[in-house]
C-alpha cells in the first residue's frame, strides 16, 4: 500500500495487523486481529499507542468468535461499538458469465483517477483529496479502478486488487442521489469480471448494510460476521 498511495502505513503484530493513511477515515486506519487474541488488552494498548501519533479516526475488527474476548478492553478504551460488518465471498463458478451492464469505464489515465477521486469522496460524502490520484495505480496490474456513468455522468465507483487467484472489492460506493437503481451491481461486477480475466477463481468483500443484499442477489455466500470497534 504505502508504495502506491503516499503517506500509507502498514505494520504486522503477533495477533493483527495494522494499517494507517494520513486521511482521517476509519476504513483506511484499522487494526485486524488476525489471531484469538491471547491479551486483549495488550492489543487495545499497541493500538492507541500506534494511533496516538497517526489518526484520530480508526477502528478494530476482529471475527465474530473472538468479539466477546476484546469487548470489555475495548469498552475501557472507549471504544465505540461499530455495526458488524459481513463478510462475503463470490466463487468464479458461480458468478454470472457475462458482460457487466452498464455504462462502466475502466481507469486508464491519470484524468481517470481524477474523476475516480471526486466520484469517490462525494458518493462516501468525503472531503476531496487525493488519495485515489496516484500514477501507480495505473502502472500495477493487480489493481482495477471503475467509475459506473449514468446518462454519461459520473455517479458511482468500485476498485478490485486481484493477487493469488483472488479479487478484493472494495471502494463500492454510488452518489446518494442515484442509490437504488442497480448501478452498484453494475460496478461490482465490472470488477469480479476484470479480476476473472487476470485468472481471480473468486472475489472477496466486506459488505455495508446497503449493499449486503445487492451482493448476495450477485451469489457472493456470506462467510461470517466482523466486530468493530470505533475510535473517534
Amino acid at each position: 500500500m504505502a508504495r502506491i498511495f503516499p503517506g500509507s502505513e502498514s505494520e504486522e503484530f503477533e495477533e493483527f495487523y495494522v494499517r494507517s493513511h494520513p486521511l482521517p477515515t476509519e476504513t483506511l486506519n484499522e487494526v485486524h486481529v488476525t489471531k484469538r487474541p491471547s491479551n486483549p488488552d495488550r492489543i487495545v494498548d499497541q493500538a492507541l499507542r500506534y494511533f496516538r501519533s497517526r489518526s484520530p479516526q480508526w477502528r478494530l475488527v476482529c471475527g465474530s468468535d473472538w468479539g466477546t474476548l476484546l469487548a470489555e478492553s475495548c469498552r475501557r478504551a472507549r471504544l465505540e461499538p461499530g455495526p458488524e460488518s459481513p463478510e462475503m465471498i463470490l466463487l468464479s463458478d458461480r458468478s454470472p458469465a457475462s458482460s457487466p451492464e452498464g455504462d462502466c469505464r475502466r481507469a486508464e489515465v491519470l484524468s481517470d483517477l481524477r474523476t475516480f477521486q471526486t466520484t469517490f469522496s462525494l458518493a462516501n460524502q468525503l472531503p476531496e483529496g487525493n488519495f485515489w490520484v496516484a500514477e501507480r495505480l495505473l502502472e500495477t496490474p493487480e489493481w482495477d479502478l471503475f467509475v459506473g456513468y449514468l446518462d454519461n455522468k459520473p455517479v458511482c465507483t468500485g476498485v478490485g486488487f486481484t493477487s493469488n487467484a483472488v479479487t478484493g472489492v472494495w471502494g463500492i460506493a454510488t452518489m446518494p442521489e442515484h442509490r437504488g437503481r442497480g448501478l452498484g451491481r453494475a460496478v461490482t461486477q465490472a470488477v469480479v469480471e476484470a479480476g476473472k480475466s487476470k485468472g481471480a477463481r473468486a472475489a472477496h468483500l466486506w459488505a455495508t448494510e446497503l449493499g449486503f443484499p445487492v451482493y448476495q442477489k450477485m451469489g457472493f455466500h456470506h462467510v461470517e460476521n466482523k466486530n468493530i470497534w470505533r475510535h473517534k
